[in-house]
């Protein structure tokens, strides 16, 4: 008869270890590795994903981004309040900052409202799917085929290159 583990309510060393590495750049597998788990690419990715889900390490890691928001007082709104003095200022004053620098801070900005879409989504009339006439595919696949049929086939030789 087995016993079901309950689960821990406290961080192990290696646990903690990888929440202070998770907090670095927010890779679980980069954190893993870091931590001292998985040393394989593979297994670090899977034990970095395990560990982020798991109930105790997500409180950790939520206390702590906590924690650095209160102790830095950076927050979300501060830093899209920077980036809009760095990439709305009026170019009659004289800027410290490259118009590169304003270009960068109106891009992250564009981002952080959605302004830019970098994925392709492609439906059908008025978003819905995509018909396909199944029949009509195969028929055409069918033509395709026998028109291959007719083609000649020319035997390779031993050294996989055709005769």
């Amino acid at each position: 008869m087995s016993r079901a583990r309950k689960p821990s309510t406290t961080l192990t060393a290696k646990e903690a270890l990888f929440v202070e590495e998770f907090l670095v750049d927010g890779f679980a597998a980069r954190a893993a590795r870091r931590a001292g788990y998985g040393k394989t690419q593979g297994s670090a990715r899977e034990l970095g994903h395990r560990l982020i889900h798991k109930p105790v390490v997500k409180a950790a890691i939520e206390k702590a981004r906590t924690a650095r928001i209160a102790r830095t007082r950076i927050t979300a709104d501060r830093v899209l309040l920077e980036l809009a003095v760095i990439g709305f200022i009026d170019p009659e004053i004289p800027n410290p900052n490259p118009a590169s620098d304003r270009v960068r801070a109106l891009a992250l900005l564009g981002k952080h409202q959605g302004l830019f879409n970098d994925r392709l989504e492609v439906s059908g009339p008025a978003g819905g799917p995509i018909a396909i006439d199944a029949a009509a595919l195969r028929e055409r696949l069918a033509d395709r085929l026998a028109g291959l049929a007719s083609v000649p086939v020319v035997p390779a030789n031993g050294n996989g290159r055709r005769a």
